[in-house]
């Protein structure tokens, strides 16, 4: 699945006018029977689109639009004003990319907030549990939005949402963002045409990069180069989870996922408030611990030896191109 997440233009308003409503009318209809009253009116869209510091997005999957956002970025706040996915297409995480990407291209943000009505728990678990957002505040008649047009009772019912931005999440989301655009349709031919494989050569120079970095750093103080190959075995790991999040296998967020969940639960003495007598029983407890992780997985390690000579071949190569001599 080929994503971005690209500026609307005027030719695209029409049918993102149009899909946007009715993705809010179908959404709004699963909460309420007999539904009238028309949800989302294009004045309330116009009105976004017209605001000071508006961006509208259109979401591009395949060449074809499945969705869009329209925000209000005003110096280090946002406000997220519309977020929706074409009718028949909910469900394949196209919102989630959405507002990844929306992350990713605005690190100047430092708060985001947006609302949703009160009912539509679907919207409350996107924004909590997939997002990251706080449900902050109540609209209702007894605490109206200070925002409200005039006159407004506040019996529209409505959660206000913010979600403070880590400067370490960000940096993470716009190189998944940069490695996107790379490899999309105008993006990088070169950088569109890699697969796991043509990326071998790469993953292993960029880890022997790393430890030149580290020899630099013991013997002149100097850090560096080793924050600069850092970020390039960074990409490589970016690389590869970007081609596997296309290929339908897992995302960036599931790799970060497995090492997290690993090391926690390798680590009972430290997570899980655990006691071992020594550290004997500290190592007895680890290999038992990877045991379990392994079972009817024990093939796997069939392959560390000839990854290993592969990957020795893959450095002589390297040598050979930077023009090093072999000892």
């Amino acid at each position: 699945m080929k994503f971005e997440l690209l500026p609307v233009e005027n030719i695209d308003l029409a049918d993102y006018k149009h899909d946007m409503q009715e993705a809010f009318q179908l959404g709004a209809a699963v909460w309420e029977e007999n539904l009238n009253e028309e949800i989302l009116p294009e004045s309330h869209i116009d009105k976004s689109l017209n605001a000071n510091g508006s961006i509208a997005y259109k979401a591009v999957v395949d060449g074809q639009m499945c969705g869009g956002a329209i925000v209000v970025i005003n110096g280090a706040h946002g406000h997220l004003d519309f977020l929706y996915v074409k009718s028949g297409i909910q469900s394949k995480g196209v919102g989630q990319r959405i507002w990844n990407h929306i992350e990713a291209m605005h690190p100047e943000v430092e708060l985001w907030e947006t609302c949703t009505p009160y009912f539509d728990t679907r919207n409350i678990h996107f924004y909590i549990n997939r997002c990251g957002f706080s449900a902050v505040e109540f609209y209702n008649p007894k605490h109206i939005d200070p925002n409200a047009p005039e006159g407004d009772d506040g019996k529209d019912l409505f959660f206000r949402f913010e979600k403070r931005m880590s400067k370490t999440k960000s940096e993470l989301d716009r190189l998944k963002a940069v490695v996107e655009k790379l490899r999309s349709e105008n993006g990088c031919s070169w950088d569109r045409a890699q697969t796991h494989s043509s990326l071998k050569a790469a993953c292993i120079e960029e880890a022997a990069e790393v430890v030149g970095g580290i020899n630099i750093l013991e013997k002149t103080g100097d850090a560096a180069n080793l924050r600069e190959e850092l970020g390039d075995l960074l990409l490589q790991v970016m690389f590869h989870s970007v081609i596997a999040e296309e290929e339908g296998m897992f995302a960036f967020e599931d790799v970060a996922k497995t090492i997290s969940d690993k090391m926690v639960r390798r680590h009972p003495h430290v997570f899980s408030g655990v006691k071992y007598a020594s550290e004997e029983e500290l190592h007895e407890a680890w290999a038992a611990i990877k045991k379990e992780e392994k079972k009817g997985r024990e093939w796997e390690a069939d392959f560390l030896e000839s990854a290993l000579s592969e990957a020795s071949e893959l450095i002589i190569k390297a040598k050979e191109r930077k023009g090093f001599k072999s000892k």
